[in-house]
């Protein structure tokens, strides 16, 4: 666990072609994205903010190879082409973020990352069908 300036970050796992290839279990998906949306309600304590953050940065590196590379086969130039790109380095650039210092900070954090992750994994699923 790497840290900056607002505490200890959890990165992302890093991504190979072996792990890239997985199936990717939507349903398990759906439930951490649910589990991170109750959050707000409840009186978490520091583990179970990092053990949701950690499951949902493994679900974003799980799905980001594949959104990425339904991106660049579009147009490199096109609205779309930009729109996804930048959504994509945001959500990279977020994923490098630590939970940050307080409470407020990691519901935070875990908001933002459950809405980028809730993003993938629609990109995925429309392209599934």
């Amino acid at each position: 666990m790497t840290s900056t300036k607002h505490g200890p970050a959890i990165v992302a796992p890093a991504t190979s072609p072996d792990t890239a290839q997985l199936p990717v279990h939507v349903a398990t998906i759906r439930e951490t994205i649910a589990e991170a949306h109750k959050l707000h309600c409840l009186a978490a304590t520091d583990i179970e903010l990092r053990r949701l953050a950690a499951l949902l940065l493994g679900h974003i590196a799980e799905l980001i190879p594949d959104v990425q590379a339904a991106t660049d086969e579009l147009w490199h130039g096109s609205l779309e082409w930009s729109r996804r790109s930048g959504r994509l380095s945001g959500i990279r650039a977020q994923c490098k973020q630590g939970l940050g210092t307080g409470t407020l900070s990691a519901h935070v954090q875990i908001n933002q990352l459950e809405r980028d992750c809730r993003w993938l994994l629609t990109d995925y699923e429309a392209r599934q069908k």
